[in-house]
């Protein structure tokens, strides 16, 4: 046991850093993917209805 928390103390700044890192990664993705949608609803709204005719 005394061995695993040395080991994680050992290692904290890696640990976090990992972790800051996935997160912002994984909050890059949301933004992204939030912007895509806005983006394609304008398009659509834009779009002329009679354009298919």
């Amino acid at each position: 046991m005394r061995d695993v928390v040395d080991w994680i103390f050992g290692n904290a700044f890696a640990i976090i850093g990992g972790v800051i890192l996935f997160v912002g990664i994984a909050a890059v993705i949301v933004v992204a993917g939030k912007q895509s949608g806005r983006a394609n609803e304008r398009a659509i709204e834009k779009k002329d209805p009679r354009e298919g005719e």
